[in-house]
């Protein structure tokens, strides 16, 4: 087996290890599984592009999938060049929290994590996109972007840990708490709202409190759309113990749809929107779609 595995160099895993120490051990790794492995540690804003190129190869038939090393944001570069495409996706989990990782079953441990590229099944499953940009496990308006900014705006400015600077960021985000007047249009209705927040996910998320931030599935070609109503921050903490307790009320707390496709219209001529965790700025109206079995993946083959 032939690979290319990209390692996002701002990732958290390859920040506290030196490049030598890390390339080593994953070549080592890779070699006692059986993988012919090009290893190649690159700067974030060069992950798409270095993917492109790896697809190519993967056509020509010179390599038999392309691996991505990192946290969500770095998965969702590279596996925004392999969409809709049959090239297999591995995936090293080497981010903070690995939501996609964690939804597919996969493990957490490096060598663990080659021994499923190189002996795993490959699994097909959704993606998503708006406005053309391909996300992997969410996307969101309002509350998380804004907190996304301010933290990284903190971090650049003092030179603080990611954690240390979220306390502030969070504080100032909830303090502003900045509400959007949006227009949400499906094929079947048209409904407007003034939230603090929506968030899309690819595929329904768990909304108990045991496993919450989790997907029940990831290949049922759905949007699972999240509507949060309450005016206020102090509401907004009401509607958290409300999912706590298991006792959420579409009326007041959060509505929650199900659709392949939604479409968001703002009076704003931009809006900052999160998609696997990267904030950035996207022009209304935004296009929601999903994209059923446009990713194969190589999962364990329990």
């Amino acid at each position: 087996m032939k690979v290319v595995a990209l390692l996002n160099a701002s990732a958290g895993a390859v920040q506290h290890a030196s490049n030598d120490t890390l390339e080593s051990r994953l070549a080592t790794s890779f070699a006692k599984h059986g993988v012919a492995a090009e290893i190649a540690i690159v700067k974030r804003h060069d992950l798409h592009k270095a993917a492109k190129a790896a697809v190519r190869r993967a056509k020509l038939g010179k390599i038999d999938a392309v691996v991505a090393g990192g946290g969500d944001g770095s998965i969702r570069l590279v596996a925004s060049a392999l969409a809709r495409s049959s090239i297999p996706l591995g995936v090293l989990p080497l981010g903070t929290r690995n939501h996609f990782a964690k939804d597919l079953g996969l493990p957490l441990d490096l060598d663990e994590a080659v021994k499923t590229i190189a002996k795993g099944k490959r699994r097909t499953i959704d993606l998503a996109s708006v406005n053309g940009k391909i996300f992997i496990n969410n996307s969101s308006i309002g509350i998380y972007p804004y907190l996304v900014s301010d933290r990284d705006r903190l971090r650049k400015r003092h030179a603080v840990a990611k954690w240390l600077a979220t306390i502030p960021a969070m504080l100032h985000t909830v303090r502003q708490y900045p509400r959007k007047l949006l227009t949400i249009q499906t094929k079947d209705w048209t409904k407007t709202y003034r939230t603090p927040c929506v968030f899309v996910g690819n595929n329904e998320y768990a909304m108990e409190l045991t496993s919450l931030g989790r997907r029940k599935a990831v290949d049922e070609g759905k949007l699972f759309l999240c509507v949060v109503k309450q005016p206020t921050p102090l509401g907004l903490f009401r509607a958290f113990l409300h999912l706590c307790l298991g006792r959420l009320d579409p009326k007041r707390d959060i509505e929650r749809f199900e659709l392949d496709k939604v479409t968001i219209s703002s009076r704003a001529t931009r809006l900052p929107v999160a998609l696997d965790g990267d904030v950035g700025t996207m022009h209304p109206p935004l296009h929601y779609r999903s994209l059923p079995g446009a990713l194969r993946v190589i999962v364990p083959k329990s």
